[in-house]
């Protein structure tokens, strides 16, 4: 319910979104608040859910790619070594790339072409790195989340449409 990527791009996205999560080691529920709220964190920096889940995609599938790999490495940085030691330790990937790329870059955002050619991972990590402790605050409330839905059904099921609804059906 954190920020602007809503349910139904959730749904749209999410397919083609956990398969490049899952290849990074993510899994399971945590996965899960973790791929939300970087989606919320990307849709700072995006027009729609659609560019979000693009930006997102773009970022995973190129962290860790050999041109990716050779650039951090000049700076003395071993991302695929980091990718791993932070999924053997259960750490959050997103955490990390948004520390490494803050280290290699020194902090200058505008030195991101350096390390990534494509526009769409600069434009999920500008708002990742700006927006890092709102990223942590919706990951670890959605983490927190048990019975969200089951009571947002609960109050949606009472409102007079609902109540209307289910006598229309009834009726017939």
């Amino acid at each position: 319910k954190s920020g602007a990527f809503e349910i139904k791009d959730m749904a749209a996205e999410f397919p083609s979104l956990t398969a490049s999560a899952q290849a990074l080691g993510m899994k399971g529920v945590d996965a899960v608040a973790k791929l939300t709220a970087a989606l919320q964190i990307a849709r700072k920096g995006a027009a729609t859910g659609s560019e979000a889940a693009t930006n997102t995609a773009n970022l995973m599938a190129k962290v860790i790619s050999p041109e990716t790999t050779k650039k951090f490495a000049k700076v003395g940085i071993n991302i695929r070594k980091e990718l791993k030691k932070t999924q053997k330790e259960g750490g959050d990937v997103f955490e990390m790339i948004a520390h490494l790329v803050t280290k290699a870059t020194k902090g200058d955002l505008s030195k991101l072409g350096d390390f990534f050619q494509d526009e769409q991972v600069a434009k999920f990590l500008r708002p990742l790195i700006a927006n890092l402790d709102e990223y942590r605050r919706i990951r670890d409330g959605a983490n927190k989340a048990v019975g969200v839905v089951a009571a947002d059904f609960a109050r949606r099921a009472k409102t007079f449409e609902s109540t209307l609804a289910r006598f229309r059906g009834a009726a017939e």
